[in-house]
């Protein structure tokens, strides 16, 4: 669960421009998402 919370804000805040605090409430939605396809493309 630490690893999606962390991958998917950095995801957020690098790729997308987010601002780190804009993300936080984002981030704890989608990491509730089963998908492990969805994180694997997000890592890479």
């Amino acid at each position: 669960m630490i690893r999606k919370h962390r991958l998917t804000a950095m995801f957020l805040v690098v790729k997308m421009g987010f601002g780190c605090e804009e993300v936080r409430h984002i981030v704890e939605k989608i990491e509730h998402i089963h998908t492990p396809v969805t994180f694997a493309k997000m890592d890479n």
